[in-house]
């Protein structure tokens, strides 16, 4: 059976099920989960169709790419009546937000220590890190949490050995305190 963007499908080797956004290449799509909030970039032999796409289906809108220099010029001086955009929405409307909470990305932990829930927490961010890296100036927030940082020192081991290339910073502690990873992919 031929995957179609629009259909919603379950992903046979996580509990992820979602909605086909993007066909990345012959065998590769980006399916869209809202429980985990990002598109992941899945095998078609992963997946299995509950529901196909109907004609009636609206298309998903592509994401603008994103040109960092315009996300920090100052602003133009605003029309009459034109409502002036403010900075945290223009922040919130260009930031991939991944929470990497062990209680957000698995139903249960039943037979799991935590070595194994830091290993899924790490491969959704590989797959996150994967699924945005052609998209220049695309600005992530991984929330990690501030527990005993043991997720949050393998992030930063990873963007920095792994992912050089990539900016990483501390999200604003205004929205996130501590516990969060701003990375803008270059």
């Amino acid at each position: 059976m031929e995957i179609r963007i629009g259909d919603v499908v379950r992903v046979l080797s996580e509990k992820i099920e979602g909605e086909v956004t993007a066909i990345v290449g012959a065998t590769i799509v980006n399916v869209y989960s809202e429980a985990h909030g990002f598109d992941f970039p899945v095998s078609t032999r992963d997946l299995v169709v509950i529901r196909p796409a109907t004609a009636s289906s609206p298309a998903p809108d592509p994401l603008p790419p994103v040109d960092p220099r315009k996300l920090f010029q100052p602003p133009r001086p605003a029309r009459k009546n034109a409502p002036s955009p403010d900075a945290r929405d223009i922040f919130e409307t260009r930031v991939a937000e991944i929470d990497l909470h062990a209680g957000q990305l698995l139903d249960t932990f039943a037979g799991m220590d935590s070595g194994d829930i830091l290993e899924h927490q790490l491969d959704i961010f590989h797959r996150a890190m994967e699924e945005y890296a052609l998209r220049a100036g695309q600005r992530i927030v991984f929330i990690h949490g501030k527990g005993e940082g043991v997720l949050r020192q393998k992030l930063l081991w990873e963007l920095r050995h792994k992912y050089k290339k990539h900016h990483h910073q501390p999200a604003p502690f205004r929205q996130y305190g501590h516990g969060a990873t701003l990375v803008t992919i270059k």
